[in-house]
């Protein structure tokens, strides 16, 4: 093989990485929220690319942490009313 080519990696299809602007819209909240949790270690983000200057979230740890903060939010809504 006398190419410069590089192999091409493929994510599988169950793997999707948002950004912290996609992840705001989706939680309807701003940016500035979902960094706080990540800088809280509330929410899971990988930092990629060179200089490491992108945040991404997986997807999954983003539904993991809707599930964990409703079930939160339940059970003090329980305990006040």
């Amino acid at each position: 093989m006398a190419t410069d080519e590089k192999p091409k990696l493929k994510m599988p299809p169950e793997v999707r990485f948002l950004s912290v602007p996609e992840t705001a819209f989706i939680m309807a909240v701003s940016t500035e929220q979902v960094r706080t949790w990540i800088q809280e270690g509330q929410l899971r983000a990988y930092r990629i690319g060179i200089t490491n200057n992108l945040t991404r979230i997986l997807r999954q740890d983003l539904d993991a942490f809707i599930s964990r903060y409703t079930a939160e939010t339940r059970g003090k809504g329980e305990k006040n009313a």
